[in-house]
């Protein structure tokens, strides 16, 4: 059993360590998946702080998420 002993230390010395860390790098897909810009056609009718709001909302997602905030035109109606 004495010729044993170091090799059991051994082994169990790997099992004391500090414990294994994962490094978590959060991303902005999952809320870009989600979110969508708002559209805004002429015939809204907007208090200034509501357009500011939607505004300051394109603004950010587009910064976020890195994509051109681009309502479609309006289509004609004749």
């Amino acid at each position: 059993m004495k010729r044993c002993a170091p090799l059991l230390l051994l082994v169990l010395a790997g099992c004391g360590g500090q414990p294994v860390k994962y490094i978590v790098t959060p991303t902005s897909e999952p809320l870009c998946k989600a979110v969508a810009i708002t559209c805004v056609s002429k015939d809204d009718v907007l208090t200034e702080g509501t357009s500011q709001s939607i505004e300051g909302n394109n603004l950010g997602i587009s910064k976020v998420c890195k994509r051109l905030v681009a309502c479609a035109p309006p289509k004609p109606t004749s």
